[in-house]
């Protein structure tokens, strides 16, 4: 099974925070928040599959953007997302899709584990 570290953001724009409790209580069980809108998970869901399973808990008018993330990112957030990708990589026991090491300091690594 393939793993695929996918990003979450949204804008929010029609109805009070707390008419979301479904959306955030998927997020929560699924991914780790890294800001205030923008949620990184790892899941063999597709970058598509994410999109729509979510937008059934959002209000029709709010934005949304999904990503698989496969190539470099950058980052300087409230937890270290690449030990976040360790240990959904032990834990599992399968590797993550992504084309080269992320690291918080914009540098990558071009092995792949």
């Amino acid at each position: 099974m393939k793993l695929n570290v996918i990003l979450v953001t949204y804008d929010l724009l029609n109805r009070p925070e707390q008419e979301y409790q479904s959306l955030f209580m998927v997020l929560g069980a699924t991914a780790r928040r890294v800001h205030s809108s923008a949620w990184v998970m790892i899941t063999p869901s597709s970058a598509a599959d994410v999109r729509n399973g979510l937008q059934d808990l959002m209000d029709p008018k709010d934005r949304l953007l999904v990503v698989k993330v496969d190539n470099c990112a950058y980052w300087n957030t409230i937890f270290d997302i690449e030990q976040f990708i360790r240990e959904n990589e032990l834990a599992s026991g399968v590797v993550i899709s992504y084309s080269s090491r992320l690291k918080s300091n914009g540098e990558t690594d071009s092995t792949k584990k």
